[in-house]
C-alpha cells in the first residue's frame, strides 16, 4: 500500500513537472493578445517565422506547415503594417501596427525610420487632388463647393475645409476619386444656330419637329417635340406666340432655353414663318 502511494506521488510529480515544461515552452514565445484592428486565424499548423516572432522591424512572413502557403507582412499605408505571427496555440494571426506611434513610417513590410507624414499632391494643394499616408484622402463635400483638403504640417497629418468658390472654382473629382478645386468644365455640344423648316433633330434625348407656319391655321403648332418619359411617349407642341414658345420649351426641357425669331410679329398674323434658335446646352 506504501508503494503504490509512492508510486501515485511520483506520476503526479512527473505530470506536473512535464506540464510546467511544456506550459513554459508554449509561452515563451508571444502571449495571445488581443488583436488591433483585423484578427483573423488561418489555421492551427503555423509555423516557420522568417523573423523570428511579432517583429515590426524586420519584415517577415509565415508558412502555413499543412497548406505550403506563405503569408507576407505588408504595408497597407505609408504608417500602417499588417504583421503575420503564430500565437502560442499554433494559430496565425494577423495585427495591424500603427508605426507612427513609435515615430516611424511603414516600408517594405516593416517599421523604420522615415517621414512619419506624407501627401501624393505634395502638401497643401486644393488645386490637385491627393492622398496622405495614413490613407485619408481629399473629398468634395456633398454640396460640391467645400473641399475636404489633407495635408501634412511636419510629421503631423492635418486637413482644412476649403471653400472652392471663393475663387470662382468648383469641388471636382479627379480619376482616382480624389477632390481638387477646378473650372467647372464646359457640357455644352455643338449644334446648329437655325433649324430650317420641317427638319427633324435630336437634343438631349428629345426629338424636335420644325413645321412651316407660312401654311398653318390659327391656334396649330409651329414646332412639336416628342418627351420620352418612363411610362410613354408624351407628344407636346407649341402654338404660334413666340413669348410662349420660349416659356414652353423652356420648361419642358430641363431649364434649357430655346427661343423663336420670326420676320414679323412674334404674334399670329398669318404667312409669317419662324425660326428655331438655340441656346442653352448648344454652343
Amino acid at each position: 500500500m506504501l508503494v503504490s502511494k509512492k508510486l501515485a506521488f511520483v506520476l503526479i510529480a512527473v505530470f506536473t513537472m512535464s506540464g510546467l515544461i511544456l506550459g513554459n515552452f508554449l509561452w515563451s514565445g508571444l502571449g495571445d493578445e488581443a488583436i488591433a484592428g483585423e484578427a483573423v486565424t488561418v489555421s492551427l499548423s503555423c509555423g516557420l517565422e522568417s523573423d523570428g516572432g511579432r517583429d515590426i522591424l524586420v519584415a517577415g512572413e509565415v508558412t502555413d506547415l499543412d497548406s505550403g502557403d506563405v503569408y507576407v507582412d505588408e504595408c497597407r499605408s505609408d504608417v500602417s503594417l499588417v504583421e503575420f505571427f503564430c500565437n502560442p496555440r499554433g494559430a496565425l494571426k494577423a495585427k495591424i501596427i500603427d508605426c507612427s506611434r513609435d515615430g516611424l513610417v511603414c516600408e517594405d513590410g516593416a517599421c523604420v525610420e522615415g517621414e512619419s507624414c506624407t501627401d501624393s499632391d505634395g502638401g497643401l494643394d486644393y488645386y490637385t487632388g491627393g492622398i496622405t499616408g495614413n490613407g485619408t484622402q481629399d473629398l468634395c463635400q456633398p454640396d460640391g463647393d467645400y473641399l475636404f483638403e489633407n495635408y501634412c504640417d511636419g510629421d503631423s497629418h492635418e486637413y482644412d475645409f476649403y471653400r472652392c468658390s471663393d475663387e470662382g472654382l468648383v469641388c471636382l473629382t479627379d480619376e482616382n476619386g480624389y477632390g481638387y478645386c477646378g473650372e467647372e468644365e464646359d457640357s455644352t455640344v455643338a449644334c446648329d444656330e437655325e433649324i430650317s423648316v420641317g427638319e427633324s433633330f435630336y437634343l438631349g434625348g428629345t426629338e424636335f419637329y420644325y413645321h412651316n407656319a407660312t401654311n398653318a391655321s390659327f391656334g396649330s403648332s409651329i414646332a412639336s417635340f416628342t418627351n420620352e418619359d418612363s411610362v410613354n411617349k408624351i407628344e407636346r407642341s407649341v402654338t404660334y406666340n413666340g413669348e410662349y414658345h420660349n416659356t414652353m420649351l423652356n420648361i419642358m426641357h430641363g431649364g434649357t432655353t430655346y427661343y423663336f425669331n420670326s420676320t414679323e410679329s412674334p404674334y399670329w398674323s398669318g404667312g409669317v414663318n419662324y425660326d428655331i434658335i438655340l441656346t442653352g446646352p448648344c454652343s
